[in-house]
C-alpha cells in the first residue's frame, strides 16, 4: 500500500509542473545592407522542476542566423549544448 501511495505522490509531483511566458519583447533593426538585427527578450515563468527551455527559430531556404547570444540577467551562456529537442547540455550553455 505504501508503494502505491508513493507512486501516486510521485506522479502528482511530476504532473505539477508548468511554465508560461509572461512577457516577450522583440526589437528589429534593418541594417543598411538589408540584414536584420534582432533582439528578443523572453521572460519565462517556471513552476516545478525544469532544466532549461527550448526556442525554435524556423528558417526558410537561403536564410541563416549568426552572432547569437543567450543570457539570464547578467549571466551570459556559452554555445556548445545540443540543439536537438529533448537533449540537454552543461549548465549555462546553449545550442
Amino acid at each position: 500500500m505504501a508503494a502505491v501511495l508513493l507512486a501516486l505522490l510521485a506522479a502528482r509531483e511530476a504532473a505539477a509542473k508548468s511554465f508560461y511566458l509572461p512577457a516577450a519583447d522583440v526589437h528589429v533593426t534593418v541594417e543598411p545592407d538589408g540584414t536584420l538585427a534582432i533582439e528578443e527578450r523572453i521572460t519565462f515563468f517556471f513552476d516545478g522542476s525544469f532544466t532549461g527551455a527550448y526556442r525554435d527559430i524556423p528558417l526558410r531556404e537561403g536564410e541563416r542566423i549568426s552572432d547569437v547570444s543567450v543570457s539570464e540577467g547578467a549571466s551570459r551562456s556559452s554555445p556548445g549544448a545540443s540543439a536537438e529537442l529533448g537533449s540537454s547540455g552543461a549548465p549555462n550553455t546553449y545550442g
